[in-house]
C-alpha cells in the first residue's frame, strides 16, 4: 500500500532467468500484488519464479502458452491487475534497470490527480545518459520524442521509457489487448491515452542501462516503422481540434 492505495507491480518477462531472483527478492514492500507475465520464454524463468514466490506471497506467475511480445504480457498484467481492484499498476522490466525505490515519483502524480498514467524519463537525471549517445542517434531519439508530442499533446521527453504507472480508470476504460506493434508500443499506449483523453505526466528518474535508444541505423530503421503511426494520430488530434474542440468546447 502506498498512502492508502493499492499497489500493483506488473513484470513482463522474456529469457529473463539470469536477473529475476535478484529482482523478485529487491522488491519493496509497498508493492501488494506482483504479476510476472511469462511471455512463454525458453529458458527457466519461470521455476525462479515459482522458487520467490515460495519465499515472497505476494508474487503471482501467470503463464501465455505462445510468446505474445511484451505489449500482450503488459496487457495481460493490466487485465490481472484491474481484476483484483488495484488502484494503480507499475510495469518494470526485470533487468535491474529501473529503481523501484523511486516508484513513489511515479505514483504520486496519479494519487494526486494529476495524471492517469506516469513514465519516467531517463535523460532527466543521468547526464551520461545523453553524453554517451553518437550526435546522430541524440537527434533521431528527440525527432521522435517531437513527433510524440506532437501527435498526443503530452509533454514528453523519453517517449519510449518502459518504466510506467498507470490508474485503474485507465486500465480499465481502454482495452489494452488489442494487439500494438511489439517494437512501438510504448508509443501506441501514450496515442491511446491521448486520443481517450487521458493525461500523462513524466518524471526523471535514474537509470543503470549503459545505453538508452538505439544506434543510428536500427534509429533510422525505428522512425520509419512509427512514422505511420505517428502521423495518423496528429492528423486525428488535428482534426479534433479543428472541428470538434471549436464547436463543443
Amino acid at each position: 500500500m502506498h498512502r492508502d492505495r493499492k499497489i500493483a507491480l506488473v513484470v513482463p518477462a522474456f529469457r529473463a532467468q539470469a536477473t529475476l531472483d535478484v529482482f523478485l527478492n529487491s522488491i519493496p514492500s509497498l508493492f501488494d500484488v506482483v504479476y510476472v507475465i511469462d511471455d512463454a520464454s525458453p529458458d527457466g524463468q519461470y521455476l525462479v519464479v515459482e522458487s520467490c514466490r515460495a519465499r515472497d506471497k505476494r508474487i503471482r506467475l501467470v503463464r501465455l502458452p505462445l510468446p505474445q511480445g511484451v505489449a500482450a504480457a503488459i496487457a495481460m498484467g493490466y487485465e490481472r491487475a484491474s481484476a483484483d481492484r488495484a488502484d494503480i499498476a507499475v510495469v518494470a522490466d526485470p533487468n535491474g534497470s529501473m529503481n523501484l525505490l523511486e516508484v513513489t515519483r511515479l505514483l504520486n502524480p496519479i494519487i494526486d490527480r494529476q495524471a492517469d498514467f506516469t513514465k519516467g524519463n531517463r535523460f532527466g537525471l543521468t547526464e551520461n545518459t545523453i553524453q554517451s549517445m553518437p550526435p546522430i542517434q541524440f537527434s533521431l531519439e528527440r525527432f521522435v520524442a517531437f513527433l510524440v508530442r506532437r501527435a498526443t499533446g503530452f509533454s514528453v521527453q523519453d517517449p519510449e521509457d518502459r518504466y510506467t504507472a498507470i490508474s485503474r480508470r485507465a486500465m480499465e476504460r481502454i482495452n489494452w489487448l488489442v494487439p500494438a506493434a511489439p517494437r512501438a508500443y510504448a508509443l501506441n499506449f501514450l496515442i491511446r491515452l491521448s486520443a481517450y483523453g487521458f493525461s500523462c505526466v513524466e518524471v526523471p528518474r535514474t537509470t543503470t542501462e549503459k545505453t538508452v535508444g538505439r544506434s543510428g541505423i536500427a534509429g533510422a530503421l525505428h522512425l520509419f516503422t512509427v512514422l505511420p503511426m505517428l502521423t495518423k494520430a496528429l492528423l486525428r488530434r488535428l482534426r479534433f481540434k479543428l472541428f470538434y474542440e471549436k464547436i463543443y468546447v
